[in-house]
């Protein structure tokens, strides 16, 4: 038995089109309604380059099949609580850099040339650091 990767990461939020927004024209990801669904108000899927489902987003509003385990009356919160960050491997760092700060979001860099890594960290609307990797022998 293997864990083989990371499939998609869920956020709650109340910001739902600010946050498909961000993903879409910030950082050039595509988005879709909800398997099964054409509405996009209560959630929606962001897919990467490779057409992969990688971010579910959805309302509090929206049902989960784990809700029942949560406690009730759990309050909307932002950031990634005990999670630091998420990473997502890009592709074009001078666009979505450019993108970005279009946008006026604050940034931070990273460079690592023993590895040919380049970093661009970055917070969607609810708070969730991303932390967008370029890889590479531009990285250097």
């Amino acid at each position: 038995m293997k864990v083989r990767a990371l499939d998609h990461v869920n956020i709650r939020t109340q910001r739902l089109a600010e946050t498909i927004e961000f993903y879409t024209k910030a950082l050039g990801m595509s988005c879709r309604p909800v398997p099964g669904s054409t509405d996009q108000t209560r959630g929606a899927w962001i897919y990467d380059d490779d057409d992969r489902p990688v971010v579910h987003l959805g309302t509090y509003e929206a049902r989960y099949p784990t809700d029942e385990l949560m406690p009730q009356g759990k309050e909307p919160s932002r950031g990634g609580g005990a999670i630091n960050h998420v990473a997502l491997e890009c592709s074009g760092y001078e666009e979505i850099v450019a993108s970005l700060q279009a946008a006026n979001h604050p940034l931070a860099f990273s460079n690592i040339p023993s590895i040919s890594l380049r970093q661009v960290f970055v917070e969607d609307p609810n708070g969730i650091t991303l932390e967008l990797n370029f890889r590479g022998a531009a990285a250097g």
